[in-house]
Protein backbone atom coordinates (compact mmCIF):
# COMPACT_ATOMS: atom_id res chain seq x y z
CA UNK A 1 0.00 0.00 0.00
CA UNK A 2 1.35 3.42 -0.91
CA UNK A 3 1.27 6.20 1.68
CA UNK A 4 -1.25 8.04 -0.50
CA UNK A 5 -3.55 4.97 -0.40
CA UNK A 6 -3.58 4.81 3.40
CA UNK A 7 -6.95 5.58 4.96
CA UNK A 8 -7.20 9.03 6.49
CA UNK A 9 -7.49 8.88 10.27
CA UNK A 10 -9.55 11.62 11.84
CA UNK A 11 -7.80 13.00 14.87
CA UNK A 12 -10.08 14.40 17.58
CA UNK A 13 -9.13 18.00 16.73
CA UNK A 14 -9.72 17.38 13.01
CA UNK A 15 -13.07 15.72 13.64
CA UNK A 16 -14.14 18.72 15.74
CA UNK A 17 -14.50 16.72 18.96
CA UNK A 18 -11.87 18.69 20.87
CA UNK A 19 -11.83 22.11 19.26
CA UNK A 20 -10.82 25.11 21.38
CA UNK A 21 -14.38 25.64 22.65
CA UNK A 22 -14.81 22.01 23.69
CA UNK A 23 -11.41 21.97 25.39
CA UNK A 24 -12.31 25.13 27.31
CA UNK A 25 -15.65 23.64 28.39
CA UNK A 26 -14.10 20.35 29.52
CA UNK A 27 -11.43 22.22 31.47
CA UNK A 28 -14.11 24.25 33.26
CA UNK A 29 -15.79 20.99 34.28
CA UNK A 30 -12.74 18.83 35.11
CA UNK A 31 -9.97 21.35 35.85
CA UNK A 32 -7.27 23.13 33.87
CA UNK A 33 -5.43 20.73 31.57
CA UNK A 34 -7.90 17.86 32.12
CA UNK A 35 -10.45 16.65 29.56
CA UNK A 36 -12.01 13.95 31.74
CA UNK A 37 -12.72 13.18 35.41
CA UNK A 38 -9.78 13.08 37.75
CA UNK A 39 -7.71 16.15 38.33
CA UNK A 40 -4.81 16.73 40.69
CA UNK A 41 -6.65 15.18 43.65
CA UNK A 42 -7.27 11.91 41.78
CA UNK A 43 -3.64 11.75 40.59
CA UNK A 44 -2.48 12.23 44.20
CA UNK A 45 -4.88 9.50 45.40
CA UNK A 46 -3.70 7.04 42.75
CA UNK A 47 -0.02 7.65 43.50
CA UNK A 48 -0.37 7.72 47.29
CA UNK A 49 2.38 5.57 48.79
CA UNK A 50 4.19 5.19 45.45
CA UNK A 51 7.66 6.62 44.99
CA UNK A 52 8.05 7.49 41.30
CA UNK A 53 11.22 9.55 41.77
CA UNK A 54 13.70 8.62 39.06
CA UNK A 55 11.11 6.48 37.25
CA UNK A 56 9.95 6.76 33.68
CA UNK A 57 6.19 7.27 33.49
CA UNK A 58 4.17 6.44 30.38
CA UNK A 59 0.90 8.35 30.21
CA UNK A 60 -1.53 6.72 27.79
CA UNK A 61 -4.79 8.50 27.40
CA UNK A 62 -6.62 11.53 26.18
CA UNK A 63 -5.81 14.90 27.61
CA UNK A 64 -3.80 18.07 27.43
CA UNK A 65 -0.85 16.81 29.46
CA UNK A 66 -1.87 18.25 32.82
CA UNK A 67 -1.17 14.99 34.64
CA UNK A 68 2.34 14.84 33.19
CA UNK A 69 3.01 18.48 34.07
CA UNK A 70 1.72 17.86 37.59
CA UNK A 71 4.00 14.86 38.10
CA UNK A 72 7.06 16.68 36.76
CA UNK A 73 6.36 19.80 38.84
CA UNK A 74 5.86 17.85 42.05
CA UNK A 75 9.05 15.84 41.51
CA UNK A 76 10.99 19.05 40.81
CA UNK A 77 9.68 20.62 44.01
CA UNK A 78 10.58 17.50 46.01
CA UNK A 79 14.16 17.60 44.66
CA UNK A 80 14.39 21.33 45.43
CA UNK A 81 13.16 20.73 48.99
CA UNK A 82 15.90 18.15 49.53
CA UNK A 83 18.63 20.29 47.97
CA UNK A 84 17.67 23.60 49.63
CA UNK A 85 16.56 22.84 53.21
CA UNK A 86 14.33 25.30 55.02
CA UNK A 87 14.19 26.32 58.66
CA UNK A 88 10.97 26.90 60.59
CA UNK A 89 10.74 30.30 62.28
CA UNK A 90 8.10 30.46 65.00
CA UNK A 91 7.34 33.72 66.79
CA UNK A 92 4.40 35.21 68.67
CA UNK A 93 3.28 36.86 65.40
CA UNK A 94 3.15 33.59 63.49
CA UNK A 95 5.25 30.97 61.78
CA UNK A 96 7.14 30.86 58.53
CA UNK A 97 9.97 29.23 56.66
CA UNK A 98 13.33 30.65 55.63
CA UNK A 99 16.43 29.39 53.90
CA UNK A 100 19.43 28.32 55.95
CA UNK A 101 21.95 28.58 53.11
CA UNK A 102 23.91 31.63 51.91
CA UNK A 103 24.21 32.98 48.36
CA UNK A 104 22.29 31.65 45.37
CA UNK A 105 21.22 28.54 47.29
CA UNK A 106 19.65 30.87 49.87
CA UNK A 107 17.77 32.76 47.17
CA UNK A 108 16.42 29.51 45.73
CA UNK A 109 15.50 28.37 49.24
CA UNK A 110 13.62 31.65 49.81
CA UNK A 111 11.65 31.09 46.61
CA UNK A 112 10.85 27.57 47.78
CA UNK A 113 9.68 28.97 51.15
CA UNK A 114 7.38 31.36 49.26
CA UNK A 115 5.98 28.43 47.26
CA UNK A 116 5.19 26.61 50.52
CA UNK A 117 3.44 29.69 51.92
CA UNK A 118 1.40 30.12 48.72
CA UNK A 119 0.42 26.44 48.80
CA UNK A 120 -0.65 26.65 52.44
CA UNK A 121 -2.70 29.78 51.81
CA UNK A 122 -4.51 28.15 48.89
CA UNK A 123 -3.13 30.68 46.40
CA UNK A 124 -0.56 28.44 44.65
CA UNK A 125 -3.11 27.48 41.97
CA UNK A 126 -3.16 31.13 40.87
CA UNK A 127 0.56 31.13 40.02
CA UNK A 128 0.66 29.89 36.41
CA UNK A 129 2.70 29.71 33.22
CA UNK A 130 1.22 31.37 30.12
CA UNK A 131 0.13 28.81 27.49
CA UNK A 132 1.57 31.03 24.76
CA UNK A 133 4.87 32.53 25.96
CA UNK A 134 5.45 30.33 29.08
CA UNK A 135 6.12 33.40 31.28
CA UNK A 136 4.81 33.09 34.81
CA UNK A 137 1.89 35.22 35.97
CA UNK A 138 -0.57 35.50 38.85
CA UNK A 139 -4.10 34.62 37.74
CA UNK A 140 -6.37 37.36 39.08
CA UNK A 141 -9.53 36.16 37.35
CA UNK A 142 -12.55 35.58 39.56
CA UNK A 143 -12.62 31.79 39.04
CA UNK A 144 -8.84 31.23 38.65
CA UNK A 145 -9.27 30.04 35.05
CA UNK A 146 -6.90 32.37 33.15
CA UNK A 147 -4.42 30.57 30.89
CA UNK A 148 -2.67 33.54 29.25
CA UNK A 149 -0.62 36.27 30.90
CA UNK A 150 -1.82 39.08 28.62
CA UNK A 151 -4.56 39.65 26.08
CA UNK A 152 -1.88 39.85 23.36
CA UNK A 153 -0.77 36.28 24.20
CA UNK A 154 -4.38 35.10 24.02
CA UNK A 155 -4.76 36.83 20.64
CA UNK A 156 -1.56 35.25 19.30
CA UNK A 157 -2.67 31.78 20.38
CA UNK A 158 -6.13 32.32 18.86
CA UNK A 159 -4.65 33.51 15.58
CA UNK A 160 -2.27 30.53 15.50
CA UNK A 161 -5.20 28.14 16.03
CA UNK A 162 -7.26 29.93 13.38
CA UNK A 163 -4.46 29.73 10.80
CA UNK A 164 -3.91 26.07 11.63
CA UNK A 165 -7.61 25.36 11.03
CA UNK A 166 -7.50 27.31 7.76
CA UNK A 167 -4.48 25.31 6.55
CA UNK A 168 -6.26 22.09 7.49
CA UNK A 169 -9.42 22.99 5.57
CA UNK A 170 -7.39 24.14 2.53
CA UNK A 171 -5.64 20.75 2.35
CA UNK A 172 -8.92 18.84 2.15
Amino acid sequence: MKPTDAPKIDRPSEAGEYDDGMQALLQIVWGEGFLSPGGPEEVARLLEGSDIAGCTVLDIGCGLGAIDELLVAEQALQRAAQRYPLQANITCEGAGLSSVQPGLAGVIGSVLASVVELAQSGQWNRFKACRNCRHSFVDQSRNASATFCRTSCKSQAGMRAYRSRQRGSAEQ
